[in-house]
């Protein structure tokens, strides 16, 4: 009894229907020195079990096994019954042998007979009995929690008693296996067999070594066979127990399926070793930059790209900023920063000072690592020289522009017969005017001569009846009336004639000009206007070109000789549809030419009355090299280019709606660089006012 937990209060409750026994009990337990006893009191089973409910923290229950409303081993059960989580000690009468081992099998703690109440005596039991019960139900929380614990857990548990040769397994171990409980017999045999033959010696020589060494808690990753002859990995762990003398006399531990994880990996040490030799056959180099510590790593692949050796490269993000380019160092750090605050890609290219002075084009890309508070603590990614592909693009660039400028002047050139008669037309009429102007210029300075000859007879007072003869018979000669009438239209035919040469050459002028490389504000009003004027033969004969272009369209950021194209190609298809209707029946035909801003876009819609397009070709209206013409009338390039340059070049749109019989409309849309709000600020202004200035061209 040494080890008894002797506890100082103590809670009894006595049920017992003899008062002089309630008075002898209630005296010894208060007598009791080194313990203070609050004793409950209740005179049938009924009270005792209502007194226990209201007083749970009762200790111990001192019960009488007869009492007027129960009797026997029956006012045990109910008693335990009510009360599972209390010590009960039974007070019994001479004779009752086979009730007190009944009582004891019925998780009674104790029992004392009445005639032995002695003070010693009932305080060893009271005290042994409450140890042993407390004792008895940690022991069966403890093995509660185990096997809860077990079949809580996705690991299989084994335990094996190493001085027995016996080996016990979870049920889930048998599930990791395959196995149904009792399908696979727990002998050390079977164990070992199941782990792969080439891991069988290390585990054995692992497990050897823990029992061996006493070390720290064996684990250990090993191939097991599963029921459909299938291995799979395991992390195996175990950890032993050694008696006094240093024998091991118990192992337990667990098994956990790690295949997956061992799969992925295999997996990425392949991809590792692809990554590694991809990098190799790239070319590429790499860094790596301690966000913290501010320290920064090339690879040799990178120094050697800018030609830096080790004794002047410097581990530090400032070394990295000094080499970048003035120009492109602001864009590199705010793609930097963007990619630190909220994960933006970072994928950037920018100049490199080499060694040697000169500048490299070079690509980076990388990615961070956020601790958990959301602060990066690192950075690292890949960096290419791509000078020889950036100088290929602009060697692409200039002879795309090039290309477009010679494709403008091939348009201007297959223009050339028409401009050349809406040049002629003007100027032959200018010319008729000029030999008109000519000849009456004769007829009135020799009427001029007959009227100065006339004043200096009236000026000498000579008879100048004959003169005045001669100076009517010269009007009626030179029909002065016809010049006096004729001379002024045709001065103001002339004028109308120049002025109309003057815009064709102005249009073709600024049609014709190669621009600028890079984009720049125009007037696209303007170059629309210019464009109905240099393709006016194409269409004259076919129909009239009607513009409706929206006055408060501002200026557009844009190449306006690539615009330009675009709208004379579709200038030029609109007529010939629209050829292709009217024929040579003198009918005419619509072209719709308008602009407006929508939101941030600049709109410029090309309407035309032709025979419109089936479905099938609207689908392919801009693939390269399709066209529906005749061989020879059309190469297929001219919607395809002006995709490129709307799409491509612009980022705009360009939408195509067209129905068989009715016509088509090209719907392009390009972004304005003007702030939205001057913007709508000038549609208000001019709300009232700012009606669309209509033009019909014929």
């Amino acid at each position: 009894m040494d080890d008894f937990r002797i506890p100082t209060e103590i809670k009894v409750l006595h049920v017992e229907d003899s008062q002089s026994d309630v008075v002898y009990v209630r005296g010894i337990l208060e007598n009791i020195v080194d313990i203070r006893f609050t004793v409950l009191h209740a005179g049938t089973l009924k009270d005792g079990i209502d007194t226990y409910r209201k007083n749970r923290d009762t200790d111990i229950i001192l019960l009488d096994l007869t009492l007027p409303d129960a009797d026997g081993i029956d006012t045990l059960v109910k008693m335990h019954m009510a009360a599972p989580e209390t010590a009960i000690i039974m007070i019994t009468g001479e004779g009752d042998e086979n009730i007190i081992l009944e009582g004891l099998h019925r998780e009674a703690q104790d029992y004392i007979s009445k005639k032995e109440i002695r003070p010693d005596l009932l305080k060893r039991v009271v005290v042994s009995a409450i140890d042993r019960y407390r004792s008895h139900r940690e022991l069966i929380s403890s093995e509660q929690r185990f096997q809860l614990a077990v079949t809580g857990t996705f690991d299989g548990i084994w335990d094996w008693f190493i001085t027995k040769h016996e080996l016990w397994l979870s049920e889930q171990f048998y599930h990791l296996l395959g196995y149904e409980e009792g399908e696979f017999p727990p002998t050390l045999t079977n164990w070992k067999e199941c782990f792969h033959p080439d891991d069988r010696k290390s585990l054995l020589r692992g497990i050897q070594r823990h029992l061996q060494e006493q070390d720290i808690a064996y684990h250990s990753e090993h191939r097991m066979r599963t029921k459909d002859g299938e291995y799979r990995w395991f992390l195996v762990r175990g950890q032993a127990v050694w008696n006094q003398k240093g024998d091991p006399v118990r192992m337990a531990g667990s098994i956990s399926d790690i295949h997956d994880r061992k799969r992925m990996e295999d997996e990425l040490t392949r991809s590792e070793e692809r990554y590694f030799l991809a990098v190799r056959g790239a070319g590429v180099g790499l860094w790596d930059w301690d966000i913290i510590t501010d320290e920064m790593f090339w690879t040799d692949k990178y120094k050697r790209m800018l030609g830096v050796t080790y004794k002047t490269f410097r581990p530090e993000r400032s070394f990295w900023d000094e080499r970048i380019h003035p120009e492109d160092l602001p864009k590199v750090k705010d793609a930097m920063t963007a990619h630190l605050k909220d994960g933006t890609q970072f994928d950037v290219q920018y100049r490199m000072r080499h060694e040697d002075g000169r500048y490299i084009w070079v690509q980076a890309r990388g990615q961070a690592d956020w601790e958990d508070d959301g602060s990066p603590s690192r950075m690292a990614g890949s960096v290419a020289d791509i000078t020889e592909l950036k100088n290929a693009e602009e060697e692409r660039t200039n002879f795309e522009v090039q290309l477009r400028h010679s494709q403008k002047l091939e348009a201007i050139g297959q223009l050339a017969a028409g401009i050349a008669h809406e040049i002629n037309t003007p100027s032959q009429f200018v010319g008729d005017n000029t030999r008109f102007f000519q000849d009456a210029f004769v007829d009135i300075a020799a009427l001029l001569e007959l009227y100065q000859k006339l004043l200096d007879s009236i000026e000498k007072q000579e008879d100048v009846e004959e003169l005045v003869k001669k100076v009517k018979e010269k009007i009626e000669e030179v029909d002065l009336e016809y010049l006096l009438e004729e001379v002024p239209q045709a001065a103001q035919q002339s004028l109308d004639g120049v002025a109309r040469i003057r815009d064709i050459v102005k249009a073709m002028k600024e049609f014709s000009h190669p621009g600028s490389a890079s984009k720049e504000l125009s007037d696209v009003n303007k170059n629309i206007e210019n464009t109905v004027t240099v393709s006016r033969n194409e269409w004259k004969y076919v129909s009239a070109v009607e513009t409706v272009l929206d006055p408060n369209l501002p200026q557009v950021e844009c190449l306006p000789n690539e615009l330009n194209q675009v709208v004379l190609n579709m200038i030029v298809n609109a007529a010939h549809a629209i050829k292709d209707v009217v024929g040579d029946t003198g009918e005419m035909g619509k072209i719709t030419i308008s602009t407006k801003l929508v939101e941030d876009q600049c709109q410029i819609t090309i309407e035309d009355t032709g025979k419109g397009m089936p479905e099938d070709v609207k689908e392919r209206v801009f693939d390269p090299f399709f066209t529906t013409k005749e061989v020879g009338k059309g190469t297929g390039q001219g919607l395809a280019i002006a995709y490129s340059v709307v799409v491509d070049k612009h980022s705009g749109i360009v939408n195509v709606e067209s129905e068989e019989g009715k016509g088509t409309k090209f719907i392009i849309q390009v972004p304005v660089s003007a702030p939205k709000t001057s913007l709508m600020e000038a549609v208000n202004d001019e709300e009232s006012d700012g009606d669309e200035k209509t033009t019909a061209v014929c």
